[in-house]
């Protein structure tokens, strides 16, 4: 990871590639030819790098998005993206500045901080971005700060889906290996005349399908019937609980179909348990998750080396700041 960035090599291969064939901020390439250039210039195969540009173009994979994404390119529901040919690519401003400040142009973009490496399988957590910001500001401002100030001003982690996340949060900012509980929102609604539970988060790399059919799943046969679906790390629990798969489910159903936002309707016959539901929907795998994550050295060591590196030119952490408000 680059100290004016955080971002990798193959992310900064793909700004090249994107920045060469399609221009500056505003203008698009065909996709296929951005995928070209990337193999015949950077020699990056195109499998690779398509992946990496849904990453970094998606609103539910990272905060800070350094591509502008044209045609089908997958979506939350965990949608397959179109071929490369019937898709286009441009760099966004947020990707336009961090090639400035890989150039040299501007200083030193926080990018890395905000939005961490859990979407690409790594272990720091994202952060929101006007939290994490505003804490290296302060300290470029006050370098007298306590640990304590700064993990106060950051918050917890937070997830481009929007998901909760909790669990050893203390120990996460620590710097120690710390598990946490990735989790979805729930809102409860009339429907029909029935008490509906509603999804409209979800924890970061789990499709809406996914969740839409677990939940249905478990709901009809219980956990030890259903398939199993998996994500690295993680097996979802079982229980031999009958109770724990209740009867009063109605209907599970994804009201969106991938499009932007989630809505996952879980509706209940009339006099169900609402609360009692609620807890057994938060049960069922992969509404819930367990994440493994660490911030090398603690959080409040990761923001003084953003400062440290800040320090003698603001321009682009203010840039940054600016695009993120």
């Amino acid at each position: 990871m680059t100290e004016r960035t955080g971002l990798g090599p193959l992310e900064l291969a793909i700004l090249r590639s994107v920045s060469a064939t399609a221009g500056t901020s505003g203008t698009r390439a065909r996709t296929t030819t951005v995928l070209e250039y990337l193999d015949e210039v950077e020699r990056i195969g195109p499998a690779y790098g398509q992946t990496i540009l849904q990453d970094l173009g998606s609103w539910w994979r990272v905060h800070l998005r350094l591509f502008e994404l044209e045609g089908n390119w997958g979506d939350v529901a965990g949608g397959a993206m179109a071929d490369a040919r019937y898709t286009e690519v441009g760099l966004s401003h947020l990707g336009e500045l961090a090639l400035s400040s890989e150039d040299g142009r501007v200083g030193p973009v926080p990018i890395g901080l905000v939005d961490g490496s859990l979407y690409r399988g790594g272990q720091q957590p994202p952060l929101d971005a006007a939290l994490a910001l505003g804490a290296v500001s302060k300290l470029l401002e006050d370098d007298t700060l306590l640990d304590g100030d700064l993990q106060r001003l950051i918050g917890l982690p937070s997830l481009p889906t929007g998901g909760r996340v909790r669990g050893d949060i203390e120990g996460l900012y620590a710097g120690r290996l710390a598990r946490l509980l990735q989790s979805c929102r729930i809102t409860r609604e009339q429907l029909q005349g029935r008490q509906t539970l509603v999804i409209t988060t979800t924890p970061l790399g789990v499709a809406t399908d996914r969740i839409t059919r677990s939940l249905w799943d478990s709901a009809r046969v219980g956990q030890e019937a259903a398939p199993v679906h998996y994500l690295p790390d993680q097996v979802p629990p079982r229980t031999t609980d009958a109770a724990a798969f209740p009867t009063d489910v109605v209907d599970v159903r994804d009201e969106l179909s991938g499009g932007r936002g989630t809505r996952i309707v879980v509706l209940a016959r009339r006099g169900a348990d609402l609360d009692a539901l609620e807890r057994w929907v938060r049960r069922v795998w992969p509404v819930t998750i367990e994440t493994s994550c660490r911030f090398q050295g603690g959080i409040a060591s990761v923001l003084r080396t953003w400062a440290s590196a800040c320090q003698s030119d603001r321009s682009g952490l203010d840039g940054l700041r600016g695009l993120t408000s």
